[in-house]
């Protein structure tokens, strides 16, 4: 009987057909993917609404350049229904989807996929139905959490009474003394155009207003300006000298008291603010002037399969 050498060229042709990988080449990796969802993801290419990503547990991926293939779809989706038959109306698996926010009655799947290929129902190799886990039942808890002010601070919500409830989260105290309330704002912190401060200190701008502007002579490149006696220069930093830069200081000892008075709450950055002749310092972890936070449970809610 002769060779049946057509067979043989056919057999060589498909053969050289395939693609393979050259030496410098590696094939890319597809995973096996395996979770737990409230949301139905049979035909989904993406899962959503996952409880439990169980990829690293099942440790399984597929290479080459058939990766996606109908016998490794059933073979991921096997190994996904082995790992998880026996977790139905497990609490454990409650609590993770109960974690993740979800709420209301949910039906919850295990579900399985190689790769980019769309998701499809996770199914044991001992031939039982895909794993559906139960019905859960989850309700988020009801908290309410009330804030009062130390005492000594004053609360930023009406009725605004020392040690009160406080809704926005902030405490204030009055500073009497220019500044005794530390940590201090940092150097230079302006408070509006009237000032600003320095260390523990409180500083005005000089202006006609306050009797405080330099006193000019000259025009030009001729032109000089001097600092009024009792301002201090704020380029030589010394009282009644030439300013370069137009601007005269004065460092107010009594909060304050120096007119015109900054508008009410010109804030002082982020360390207090101004009412009237008075300093306001607002409350935090550093000063103890934070607020005192409690939270109680009005309803514990649910979180539990059927």
């Amino acid at each position: 009987m002769k060779p049946n050498h057509s067979m043989a060229y056919l057999a060589c042709a498909l053969l050289l057909m395939l693609p393979t990988a050259t030496p410098t080449q590696a094939w890319p990796t597809a995973h096996c993917f395996c979770v737990i969802s409230k949301d139905f993801l049979l035909g989904q290419q993406h899962a959503t609404g996952v409880c439990e990503d169980l990829r690293e547990q099942i440790g399984k991926t597929y290479t080459g350049p058939y990766r996606e293939t109908e016998e490794n779809q059933l073979g991921c989706s096997m190994l996904c229904g082995d790992l998880t038959k026996n977790w139905v109306k497990s609490q454990d698996v409650a609590n993770a989807c109960c974690s993740k926010g979800f709420t209301g009655l949910l039906e919850i799947y295990v579900w399985s996929a190689v790769g980019d290929g769309k998701y499809r129902h996770a199914k044991p190799t001992d031939g039982s139905d895909w794993v559906k886990l139960g019905i859960l039942y989850s309700k988020a808890p009801v908290t309410q959490t009330t804030c009062h002010c130390p005492h000594g601070w004053i609360s930023n919500s009406p009725p605004q009474i020392d040690g009160g409830i406080v809704t926005n989260g902030q405490c204030k105290r009055a500073d009497p003394h220019p500044l005794s309330i530390a940590p201090f704002p940092p150097d230079g912190t302006p408070i509006g155009a009237w000032g600003f401060t320095w260390g523990n200190g409180v500083y005005a701008w000089g202006n006609a207003a306050n009797g405080g502007a330099p006193h000019c002579t000259g025009a030009g490149l001729s032109k000089f300006c001097r600092c009024p006696a009792g301002w201090a220069s704020n380029t030589s930093q010394v009282d009644g000298d030439y300013t370069f830069d137009g601007q005269c200081k004065k460092q107010d000892l009594n909060a304050f008291s120096i007119t015109p008075l900054p508008p009410n709450d010109t804030q002082i950055g982020a360390w207090g603010f101004t009412w009237g002749n008075t300093i306001g310092v607002w409350g935090n972890a550093a000063n103890g002037g934070a607020p005192i936070c409690t939270t109680q449970t009005l309803d514990p809610g649910a979180c539990g399969f059927m």
